[in-house]
Protein backbone atom coordinates (compact mmCIF):
# COMPACT_ATOMS: atom_id res chain seq x y z
CA UNK A 1 0.00 0.00 0.00
CA UNK A 2 1.26 3.13 -1.02
CA UNK A 3 0.73 6.25 1.60
CA UNK A 4 -1.81 9.19 -0.44
CA UNK A 5 0.65 11.59 1.90
CA UNK A 6 4.08 10.02 0.18
CA UNK A 7 2.32 10.18 -3.04
CA UNK A 8 1.80 13.87 -2.36
CA UNK A 9 5.03 14.68 -1.76
CA UNK A 10 7.04 12.55 -4.12
CA UNK A 11 4.56 14.54 -6.82
CA UNK A 12 5.88 18.05 -5.23
CA UNK A 13 9.30 16.99 -5.46
CA UNK A 14 9.74 15.27 -8.90
CA UNK A 15 8.29 18.73 -10.65
CA UNK A 16 7.67 21.32 -7.64
CA UNK A 17 4.03 21.39 -8.83
CA UNK A 18 1.16 20.42 -6.89
CA UNK A 19 -1.25 19.64 -9.87
CA UNK A 20 -3.17 16.91 -9.44
CA UNK A 21 -4.51 14.39 -12.03
CA UNK A 22 -4.51 10.35 -12.01
CA UNK A 23 -2.17 10.19 -15.05
CA UNK A 24 0.67 12.18 -13.43
CA UNK A 25 -0.56 9.97 -9.32
CA UNK A 26 -0.54 6.52 -11.21
CA UNK A 27 3.31 7.36 -12.37
CA UNK A 28 4.04 8.76 -9.27
CA UNK A 29 2.73 5.45 -7.73
CA UNK A 30 4.51 3.04 -10.08
CA UNK A 31 7.36 4.88 -9.06
CA UNK A 32 7.11 4.54 -5.38
CA UNK A 33 6.30 0.77 -5.84
CA UNK A 34 9.17 0.26 -8.33
CA UNK A 35 11.54 1.72 -5.71
CA UNK A 36 10.27 -0.07 -3.14
CA UNK A 37 9.06 2.73 -1.25
CA UNK A 38 5.67 1.26 0.30
CA UNK A 39 4.33 -0.34 3.30
CA UNK A 40 2.70 -3.54 3.93
CA UNK A 41 -1.00 -2.94 5.61
CA UNK A 42 -1.18 -3.70 9.27
CA UNK A 43 -4.20 -5.83 9.13
CA UNK A 44 -5.38 -6.17 13.09
CA UNK A 45 -6.98 -9.62 14.18
CA UNK A 46 -8.47 -11.29 17.30
CA UNK A 47 -7.83 -8.72 20.67
CA UNK A 48 -6.33 -6.11 18.60
CA UNK A 49 -9.44 -6.06 16.01
CA UNK A 50 -11.52 -5.45 19.02
CA UNK A 51 -9.81 -3.12 20.69
CA UNK A 52 -9.63 -0.98 17.50
CA UNK A 53 -13.34 -1.12 17.40
CA UNK A 54 -14.03 -0.32 20.99
CA UNK A 55 -11.62 2.88 20.75
CA UNK A 56 -13.78 4.01 17.67
CA UNK A 57 -16.52 3.17 19.55
CA UNK A 58 -15.73 5.11 22.40
CA UNK A 59 -14.66 8.25 20.51
CA UNK A 60 -17.69 8.07 18.94
CA UNK A 61 -19.41 8.18 22.33
CA UNK A 62 -17.41 10.73 23.65
CA UNK A 63 -17.85 12.94 20.99
CA UNK A 64 -21.65 12.46 21.53
CA UNK A 65 -21.65 13.18 25.27
CA UNK A 66 -19.72 16.82 24.20
CA UNK A 67 -22.16 17.23 22.06
CA UNK A 68 -24.80 16.36 24.19
CA UNK A 69 -23.70 18.54 27.20
CA UNK A 70 -22.98 21.52 25.27
CA UNK A 71 -26.83 21.36 23.99
CA UNK A 72 -28.25 21.10 27.75
CA UNK A 73 -25.30 24.35 28.50
CA UNK A 74 -27.19 26.33 25.46
CA UNK A 75 -30.62 25.20 26.88
CA UNK A 76 -29.87 26.78 30.03
CA UNK A 77 -28.51 29.52 29.24
CA UNK A 78 -31.15 30.63 27.11
CA UNK A 79 -33.98 29.87 29.87
CA UNK A 80 -31.97 31.98 31.79
CA UNK A 81 -31.99 34.98 29.87
CA UNK A 82 -35.47 34.27 29.25
CA UNK A 83 -36.45 34.10 32.49
CA UNK A 84 -34.23 37.52 33.51
CA UNK A 85 -36.40 38.65 30.44
CA UNK A 86 -39.58 38.10 31.30
CA UNK A 87 -38.91 38.98 35.26
CA UNK A 88 -37.72 42.04 33.80
CA UNK A 89 -40.66 42.43 31.47
CA UNK A 90 -43.27 41.85 34.77
CA UNK A 91 -41.47 44.42 36.73
CA UNK A 92 -41.32 47.38 34.67
CA UNK A 93 -45.50 46.45 33.74
CA UNK A 94 -46.25 46.23 37.61
CA UNK A 95 -44.31 49.49 38.44
CA UNK A 96 -46.27 51.46 35.41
Amino acid sequence: MVNPLHVKKSKELDDNSPTKNDIKDAKVIAQLVKDGRYSEPNVLTGVYADLRVAMIQRDRLTENLKRIKNRMHHARVNMLLELVLFRHKVTSALSE
